[in-house]
């Protein structure tokens, strides 16, 4: 299939998106579809800021799986997968997101591609919730890439290149030397030297892409762009969410998942917890110690805890005097 006809596919599967799940649709046309290199794409990809695919892959899908791929990457950025992973390990998160995001696409009717991660015990579940039940060793993989994050091997091996690259009094000395040179020797003396090297940069990106035939990997976020672009999907994620109900096509999966994240609910059972826990005595005493306990006086623990029930009546059925 000729490039072009991948791109009335991909066309085609998001007017579908458009006019069946509004709500999905909406959150796709948020992302700009470029043809990535498949030296590094084979499948799709996503940095949070456009969706990256293989020619080959998308050529070998029908429209519906097309249609899974286009709004699996889409909710990805909705919720927010790319700035919630904090401290966890970046494949275990990526198979966590995975399997809390397939589940609400299948149960919204649409056809999963190949190699999907589907398992219906994670059904209305979060990532963070998803992410304790995966096993270190779990050599799953995801059927795409999640290239908005790198895991911390990648940053160490990164970051001892570039101590590498600049370290030594070797290294100063020539980039001192070289600005001089640059001066005497004339020519483009009257440009500046930063846009003749970001001038250079374009091209050269320009002529890579070309070469490789589709789009270069693009660089991790940086925290400040993870914060910026999850402030951003919230908002588009509430815009959409309102599109889809005013046209009365939002799921009910869907709409308990904006719910929850728009409008999150207090954890009355965690809260309760941590009062009761604050409050408990069961920490070592000071009072006197009976007379009938002997002459010896021995530390132990004195508490005064009572094992409680609490429990929560939403029958309404019980008024307030009762």
């Amino acid at each position: 299939m000729m490039s072009h006809e991948v791109e009335t596919k991909l066309a085609a599967a998001r007017t579908r998106l458009i006019l069946d799940k509004p709500f999905l649709g909406a959150l796709v046309l948020r992302l700009p579809m470029q043809q990535a290199a498949a030296e590094w794409c084979k499948t799709t990809a996503t940095d949070a800021k456009s969706f990256y695919y293989n020619h080959d892959y998308i050529d070998a899908l029908s429209l519906d799986q097309t249609q899974f791929v286009l709004a699996h990457e889409a909710l990805h950025c909705a919720l927010s997968h790319f700035s919630r992973r904090q401290h966890r390990v970046k494949h275990r998160w990526d198979l966590a997101c995975d399997l809390a995001v397939n589940p609400l696409l299948v149960n919204d009717g649409l056809k999963p591609c190949p190699d999907t991660l589907y398992d219906p015990q994670y059904d209305n579940m979060t990532a963070e919730e998803i992410y304790p039940t995966i096993d270190d060793l779990d050599d799953r993989e995801t059927h795409d890439q999640h290239i908005y994050d790198e895991d911390e091997q990648q940053q160490d091996d990164s970051d001892q290149q570039d101590q590498k690259g600049h370290g030594g009094d070797g290294g100063d000395k020539k980039n001192e030397e070289q600005p001089q040179q640059q001066d005497s020797s004339g020519g483009g003396g009257d440009k500046p030297r930063d846009e003749e090297n970001n001038s250079q940069g374009n091209s050269n990106q320009a002529e890579l892409d070309e070469n490789m035939g589709g789009a270069a990997q693009p660089p991790p976020l940086s925290e400040s762009e993870k914060e910026d672009l999850s402030v951003q999907w919230q908002q588009r994620l509430a815009g959409a969410a309102q599109q889809a109900m005013q046209s009365g096509k939002m799921g009910e999966a869907m709409m308990r998942l904006v719910d929850h994240l728009l409008q999150p609910q207090l954890p009355w059972r965690m809260l309760l917890a941590r009062y009761m826990t604050a409050v408990a005595r069961d920490d070592y005493s000071f009072q006197r110690p009976s007379r009938r306990e002997g002459s010896a006086i021995l530390p132990s623990l004195r508490s005064a805890q009572l094992d409680l029930t609490v429990v929560v009546d939403t029958s309404g059925s019980i008024s307030d005097t009762e």
